[in-house]
């Protein structure tokens, strides 16, 4: 039977980690917690658990924390495959994603590939203006003997060449968004690692998405661009260049200013082709259109008509199978914002009818725009 280690480095986790250990647990033959320097109760509540738990002085450098995990779960307990989680995250366990699921995957992939690294599916939680939104994430998590990772921050693994990638059933739930007070630590590892080597679009991308968290816009849009234009060419199929293209233009049009919308909508050119499938892009597009001509209605008011069509178009794409994206840019957002449209165009039947189909998620701007139609 294959050996799966979980493999994690903590500090100060007691808030999240018993929830961590505990879902974890079935999917694993052993644990290995690397502790950073904890005053809490992290490393007392990793052992109740039958954790292995370790020392580790920080040092600046998370893949010298990640590899210490990873070499211990080999040297100790032998490990043919590592499990990575941090502990703000949690395994879903339901039809899709379960223990005996995983090890049917495991067990079946191995014996076609007799080695692979594998993806999980994350859920990530976050901020939002209208209350808590998610979005979809894909990170490789299930890690081959050999591995190890590469960078000081926002850590890389590389697993042995020629190992194939494969999505696993895994599903983790991450509500580490909402807790904030990373930003600042993050920063400085960022701006250091830049220094070594500024024409790292990764490290680019990772500065420029830790700006706009912490609200400074004016700063992440350099960076944005450095990103883009270190991207086209090598790191057009990575997933960072998905997501950060779309962070960038959404930079750009919260930024505003016509010159910064006749940049977005250069960008938006190059890339749409890769977007197709993406509800998120069509749904940005949307926005972005309407910005558009809210800056020059006499100059760009013959794109009116494509606001409608990108909210269509994200209905059409709508939610299956996702790997990426913000969760209801192809279902409940898309109704609220075309209904939004239809509102101030003057449609009222059509706006009510979207913001019912809104509604019927739950969606709380929807439930309380739909309550001035009953006036």
């Amino acid at each position: 039977m294959l050996n799966v280690i979980l493999t994690m480095i903590v500090k100060n986790e007691e808030r999240s980690l018993k929830r961590c250990l505990a879902a974890a647990k079935p999917y694993v033959d052993g644990m290995v917690i690397v502790d950073t320097g904890s005053t809490d109760l992290t490393k007392e509540i990793a052992q109740s658990f039958g954790a292995d738990v370790t020392d580790f002085t920080w040092c600046d450098d998370f893949s010298l924390a990640r590899n210490a995990s990873i070499e211990r779960a080999e040297s100790k307990f032998d490990a043919d495959f590592m499990l990575v989680l941090d502990a703000d995250e949690y395994l879903r366990e339901d039809e899709a994603c379960n223990p005996e699921r995983f090890r049917r995957f495991l067990d079946d992939a191995v014996q076609q590939n007799r080695n692979i690294a594998g993806l999980i599916r994350r859920n990530d939680a976050f901020p939002a203006d209208d209350g808590i939104s998610y979005s979809i994430t894909t990170v490789t998590r299930l890690l081959p003997r050999g591995t190890r990772y590469e960078g000081s921050i926002h850590e890389q693994p590389v697993p042995p060449k020629n190992i194939p990638t494969r999505m696993t059933p895994l599903f983790v739930e991450h509500d580490g968004y909402l807790q904030g007070g990373k930003g600042e630590r993050n920063l400085r590892l960022l701006l250091r690692a830049l220094e070594k080597d500024p024409d790292n679009a990764y490290y680019q991308y990772q500065t420029a998405v830790t700006y706009r968290n912490m609200k400074e816009l004016g700063k992440a849009l350099p960076h944005f661009r450095q990103f883009y234009a270190l991207s086209q060419f090598k790191d057009k199929k990575s997933p960072y260049f998905i997501e950060g293209t779309l962070l960038y233009l959404y930079t750009l049009t919260d930024v505003g200013g016509e010159g910064n919308l006749i940049e977005a909508f250069s960008v938006m050119e190059q890339v749409e082709k890769r977007y197709e499938e993406s509800p998120d892009f069509y749904f940005f597009s949307g926005i972005y259109y309407m910005k558009l001509v809210l800056c020059n209605t006499q100059k760009y008011g013959g794109f009116l008509p494509m606001i409608e069509r990108c909210y269509l178009k994200c209905l059409e794409l709508g939610e299956n199978n996702r790997t990426f994206g913000v969760v209801g840019t192809g279902s409940y957002r898309a109704y609220y914002n075309l209904g939004t449209w239809y509102e101030v165009s003057g449609q009222l039947p059509k706006a009510k009818e979207c913001y019912q189909k809104a509604a019927a998620s739950m969606y709380g701007p929807a439930i309380e725009r739909l309550k001035l139609f009953t006036k």
